[in-house]
């Protein structure tokens, strides 16, 4: 398992759009990784989300495998 998550993932975890989740880490509203802003004025953030900061948000355990991210067909 890895320690990241992915975008859609967390978003469909969360209950929220990925723009809204995405606004939201990026105003520093959302703990739940890290954001790198673009320099440029229409560039792209590059964002991380990792899954002991979205457990924590959540209150599971920090290896909590999400049922969103589940590959064993459960």
């Amino acid at each position: 398992m890895t320690e990241l998550v992915s975008i859609g993932s967390a978003a469909k975890i969360l209950g929220m759009s990925r723009q809204w989740m995405l606004d939201e880490m990026a105003a520093g509203r959302l703990d739940i990784g890290w954001v790198k802003k673009s320099k440029k004025r229409s560039g792209h953030n590059t964002y991380r989300i990792y899954r002991a900061k979205l457990a924590a948000h959540l209150g599971r355990p920090a290896d909590y495998q999400w049922p969103e991210e589940r590959t064993d067909g459960l």
